[in-house]
């Protein structure tokens, strides 16, 4: 049986079933997300290597976030690296992401980078995290000494 990944296939081939080369379809998707979402080259490689075309959806996520002045907005959660706040939010909404944890060895792969920097962007992305799964203040604290 032949199926298609989410994130493998572009709108076009779901609709009309035309297929592109992977290749080139990533390589459209990433020069999308440089040029019309204004998101640097490393930061779209990212985003197409991680999450394919559903790439958009996390940057959409991001841009919504951003006109409502809400956390998980299209900006570096660390300006080492090329993860976004709202890579946070999409995981925690659209990924099964319940704990810090989840985010920072899974979804963005930080601690296994530098633990340093995962320690430092902790109390973040927890906040995030707070805001998008409705924690309270306690739960909260009590997830960032967990982690």
């Amino acid at each position: 049986m032949n199926f298609n990944f989410i994130g493998s296939y572009s709108k076009v081939e779901a609709l009309e079933g035309l297929i592109l080369e992977p290749k080139l379809l990533f390589s459209q998707y990433q020069d999308h997300l440089v040029f019309t979402r204004d998101l640097p080259k490393d930061v779209a490689e990212h985003l197409i290597h991680t999450y394919g075309t559903s790439s958009l959806r996390v940057v959409e996520l991001g841009e919504i976030n951003q006109k409502n002045k809400s956390l998980g907005t299209n900006e570096r959660i660390h300006p080492d690296y090329p993860f976004l706040k709202s890579e946070i939010a999409y995981a925690s909404k659209n990924e099964m992401a319940i704990k810090p944890t989840d985010i920072l060895c899974r979804r963005v792969p930080i601690a296994f980078l530098n633990k340093d920097v995962a320690q430092l962007i902790l109390p973040e992305v927890a906040e995030i995290m707070a805001k998008e799964l409705k924690w309270s203040s306690s739960t909260k604290t009590q997830e960032i000494e967990e982690a």
